[in-house]
């Protein structure tokens, strides 16, 4: 099944949130597919790490480790997606 929706998640220090945040994304979509997508800019506090950890439990889940000096916005224009959602993984 193709995803419906892709939620788009830019992460800054996110390590504690982004674990809760997908639990509640996961229950708030359960009856849509969807696909989240983490985007971590190699931030010291590993939060690429927690989310590569989920991603390993739930096919639904990438994460995407960027290096350089780039923008959330960026990131989201970039997305050719049907539904697209860009949401700071703060809670």
């Amino acid at each position: 099944m193709s995803a419906a929706a892709w939620l788009i998640l830019p992460t800054f220090n996110e390590a504690e949130n982004v674990g809760p945040l997908v639990e509640a994304l996961g229950a708030a979509l359960s009856d849509v597919p969807y696909e989240i997508i983490v985007v971590d800019d190699d931030i010291p506090d590993r939060t690429w790490a927690v989310a590569g950890d989920i991603a390993a439990r739930d096919p639904r889940v990438r994460v995407i480790r960027r290096f350089g000096d780039y923008t959330e916005s960026a990131f989201c224009n970039e997305s050719p997606k049907q539904l697209l959602i860009c949401r700071k993984a703060k809670n």
